[in-house]
């Protein structure tokens, strides 16, 4: 179940009694925890919180047996459940079964263990939220909603840049709205100059547009990326370093198989799910062989670096591009 499939379904039907909000993202959370409270009469109203890994489970047990005073039911948000193992998980399996009806039940933990019984449990009978189901239409109309909800208008291409420099970061997206809300002031217009003027590039976009250039035999792009990200004041070594990193992490996601999802990616390489994303895409552009070929002269590179035999940026270069030139 994605995070869109539930939101659109909890405007016309009643909320499942068991969630499993089993992805790390923070702003979702929040607006599903909103939308799930006021179900139950209001937001700040209905909800309690409840930490598993220093709390009793017999006080859990109790708290899903209550019910509200104002309501009928509450909504539970579970925390800690990740450290819980062996027979508190069953404990806490047996609290669920016995919890008021009336009220629900919200695992906040994305990184609970499915081997464990709880994990077992929770991916068998909770609506389990794997996916954000965002895509980049969802996220700009999102961005245009947000700045019209402030007396705000903004253009198309501003949204544009919004969406690469945020890397799909929805608190992150939050955060610059508000920022560029205030920079605009009485203008209450946002346009693509603003946008570049306040939020800052972000360099791991810029290395997939290194990728993506590679990987259309573009070399000439390639290298304007690059001059611009060690011109924005990033150290050629670094940038050598996190080239270096993407390509490893583009192998990792191929490594992972061609019906591998965002998820599954993300928690494999430990990254956002937007640059799980990206390392799908420039998966799919590479062969292993290439990839491997990348690496190996990303590695020569920095030894001739460390040794003092190239200058940082003619070694990256020479590293990303030798290959594609001889193609």
């Amino acid at each position: 179940m994605t995070y869109v499939e539930e939101l659109k379904k909890l405007k016309t039907e009643a909320p499942s009694p068991l969630y499993w909000f089993a992805i790390s993202c923070p702003y979702l959370e929040r607006e599903l925890i909103e939308a799930l409270g006021n179900k139950l009469g209001g937001f700040n109203l209905a909800q309690t919180r409840f930490d598993l890994s220093d709390t009793p489970v017999q006080d859990f047990n109790i708290l899903l047996g209550s019910g509200n005073l104002f309501s009928s039911g509450k909504l539970i948000i579970a925390e800690g459940a990740a450290k819980i193992k062996g027979d508190p998980g069953k404990d806490i399996i047996e609290a669920i079964k016995q919890a008021n009806p009336a009220n629900i039940i919200l695992f906040k933990d994305y990184d609970i263990q499915k081997t464990t019984s709880l994990g077992k449990y929770l991916a068998l009978k909770a609506v389990v939220i794997e996916e954000t189901g965002l895509d980049d239409k969802i996220l700009a109309s999102w961005i245009k909603k947000r700045f019209k909800d402030q007396g705000y208008e903004v253009t198309d291409d501003a949204v544009g840049i919004l969406l690469e420099r945020s890397v799909g970061d929805m608190v992150s997206l939050a955060m610059q709205i508000e920022m560029l809300s205030n920079f605009v002031g009485d203008a209450k217009r946002v346009t693509q100059k603003e946008v570049i003027e306040i939020v800052p590039e972000n360099p791991e976009i810029v290395i997939f547009q290194v990728l993506d250039a590679l990987s259309a035999r573009q070399p000439a792009k390639g290298i304007r990326f690059l001059h611009e990200l060690i011109g924005s004041g990033e150290p050629p070594e670094r940038v050598l370093v996190m080239v270096y990193n993407h390509f490893l992490r583009v192998l990792q996601a191929q490594s992972l198989g061609s019906k591998a999802t965002e998820k599954q990616v993300a928690e494999a390489l430990k990254c956002h799910p937007f640059v799980a994303k990206k390392a799908l895409q420039s998966s799919k552009a590479f062969s292993q062989a290439e990839l491997i070929g990348y690496l190996t002269n990303i590695q020569e590179a920095d030894v001739a670096v460390k040794t003092g035999l190239a200058e940082p940026l003619f070694a990256i270069e020479t590293a990303l591009f030798q290959i594609v030139t001889k193609h």
